[in-house]
């Protein structure tokens, strides 16, 4: 990887106490309801799925901006899409998804790289560097 341009880091849950106890609640029936119908190894795999599900969500995920590309860096897995490969960049409120589809597809998600709490600075460098990209706000009135 070549030079840094911008590099931020987003915790979701530290912004969202109530999510944080909602995932807790649903972890814990999770655990519980597989261990009174199948056993306490089911328990633990029903808590360990719902905690995996929300991951992003729990831990810090750290974004860098490179010359390059994009790169997300969370526990697993790490996601890069490079800036000659992006054709799609929606705008939703401070979210940008960059998607190597020119039109929106079910695939965005495997494919696509979500960018949470997009600083303004940040949002400047993907629009110079994905030039090829059409941009779209959340609404679908193109930019």
């Amino acid at each position: 990887m070549g030079s840094v341009l911008l590099e931020w880091k987003v915790h979701l849950a530290r912004r969202n106490r109530r999510g944080v106890v909602l995932v807790a609640a649903v972890a814990f029936l999770a655990g519980t309801l597989g261990w009174a119908t199948k056993g306490l190894a089911f328990g633990l795999l029903g808590f360990l799925l719902v905690l995996l599900a929300v991951l992003d969500f729990l831990l810090p995920v750290r974004y860098r901006l490179t010359p390059e590309g994009v790169e997300v860096r969370q526990v697993f897995p790490k996601g890069f899409i490079a800036w000659d490969r992006v054709r799609r960049c929606v705008k939703a409120g401070s979210d940008l998804l960059l998607s190597p589809f020119p039109f929106p597809s079910r695939l965005d998600a495997y494919r696509g790289v979500v960018l949470r709490g997009v600083p303004e600075e940040a949002e400047q460098i993907v629009r110079k560097l994905a030039s090829k990209a059409r941009w779209v706000v959340a609404d679908g009135e193109g930019t």
